[in-house]
């Protein structure tokens, strides 16, 4: 059974972006590269260098190519609900009153520093299905709570 990877549109537009440019990279050093490279008796450091670099490229190329494919497009409710689930942005309060904006994401997406939280993660999973107003917790640290003020879908 295929397993989805979550995204977002904007995440996924970065990969298919990425895929295109390592791609058009790969097929210029193969057209570019003098032909006395592939025809050497010798092992020559230029054609080592060479194929190495086109198999870091290939490596790369192919993960896209399977995330990608295997990829789903989060798709934001319209709902008026306003359940917290992937794509949403969630505003937080913790017990100090400190605000802290999270973004709720698949596990290739998630960037803690970015404020992108992985559906899967603790607080993605305490997050999700819930509304504005009501209080969480995260297993690992029940002292520390969070009341949930605000919850954006971002519609494209």
């Amino acid at each position: 059974m295929t397993k989805e990877l979550l995204f977002t549109k904007e995440e996924l537009e970065k990969l298919k972006q990425e895929y295109q440019r390592l791609y058009l990279e790969r097929e210029k050093k193969l057209k570019n590269t003098p032909s006395e490279i592939f025809h050497s008796e010798d092992l020559n450091p230029e054609y080592l260098s060479f194929f190495e670099e086109i198999e870091i490229l290939d490596k790369r190329i192919l993960e896209l190519k399977k995330i990608i494919e295997k990829a789903k497009l989060i798709q934001p409710s319209l709902k008026k609900d306003e359940t917290a689930q992937l794509g949403s942005t969630v505003v937080l309060e913790d017990k100090k009153g400190k605000l802290v904006c999270i973004t709720l994401v698949g596990n290739l997406e998630a960037n803690p520093a970015e404020g992108k939280i992985s559906i899967n993660s603790p607080l993605g999973k305490a997050l999700f299905g819930r509304k504005k107003g009501e209080k969480i917790s995260l297993p690992s640290k029940p002292k520390n709570s969070f009341v949930i003020k605000k919850i954006e879908h971002k519609l494209d």
